[in-house]
């Protein structure tokens, strides 16, 4: 005979109330964590007012209030992913992983400021504007400053030249009153480089 304070599990036995049925977003269904009924990774969707585990020689079926008085806990397998879920705001909340997502995010933004800064060097000394002058006559560019040097390419009259160096190898400087006797040249159009006699070429009077 049952006590009026805890209800008749013989005469009232249903997935709703086992001890191992843990509700779904449908509406009156759940899934069966049985452990002797189901694998950890199996989904068995059962309606709570079903009983599925009664068979002609077994019932499975056990009640959540006798589980609690025994001290135990129904057999409840979460997915790993709801596991992470939520032990992830309290990992977060701890003060080491907070420093070191503080570093982590200290060194990102290091590499790219120093991206940042290599490229704007680059395309400064890219665009910095080397002396220039044009072909006064056609010449051969040669290969080192002599006559006898290779020629590599002929420039015609008129091609757009940067000055690099003279054969002395310093820095061609505009304000020189008389250039050296070569000139080491950069054609503008093909950026091929070579030397040629420096009364070949005009210095520009803006350069």
């Amino acid at each position: 005979m049952t006590s009026s304070f805890e209800p008749d599990y013989g005469r009232a036995r249903r997935c709703g109330n086992c001890a191992f049925f843990e509700p779904a977003p449908l509406r009156r269904m759940g899934w069966c964590r049985h452990p002797a009924l189901h694998a950890p990774d199996e989904r068995a969707l059962v309606a709570d007012d079903e009983h599925r585990c009664k068979t002609m020689l077994t019932d499975h079926w056990q009640p959540a209030l006798q589980l609690q008085q025994e001290g135990q806990r129904p057999v409840r397998r979460r997915r790993p992913l709801a596991r992470l879920q939520r032990s992830l705001p309290a990992a977060l909340s701890t003060p080491l992983l907070y420093a070191a997502v503080v570093m982590v995010v200290a060194f990102v933004a290091a590499v790219l400021f120093s991206l940042q800064t290599t490229r704007a060097t680059v395309a400064a000394q890219q665009t910095k504007a080397q002396p220039a002058a044009i072909a006064r006559v056609d010449f051969w560019l040669r290969d080192d400053a002599r006559t006898d040097a290779l020629k590599k390419s002929i420039v015609l009259v008129g091609t757009t030249l940067e000055l690099i160096d003279s054969k002395a190898g310093e820095i061609v400087d505009p304000a020189l009153p008389e250039p050296a006797k070569w000139y080491r040249v950069k054609v503008a159009a093909t950026g091929e480089t070579g030397w040629v006699y420096s009364s070949w070429v005009e210095r520009r009077a803006d350069r």
